[in-house]
């Protein structure tokens, strides 16, 4: 389980790095609920063992 919460974490980290020219924390906060939309569901069918 720490796995996957360091992975998130890691996640958030490289976006914060790469959202340096971002106007507002709105928009931050889209980018990060946008990839984990797509990060999350992909993580959980590799921990699953499912296709």
């Amino acid at each position: 389980m720490y796995g996957f919460t360091e992975g998130c974490n890691n996640k958030v980290k490289d976006l914060k790095r790469n959202a340096y020219g971002y106007r507002n924390f709105n928009r931050f906060l889209h980018c990060i609920i946008c990839v984990f939309l797509f990060f999350v569901p992909q993580l959980l069918k590799k921990s699953m063992g499912t296709p």
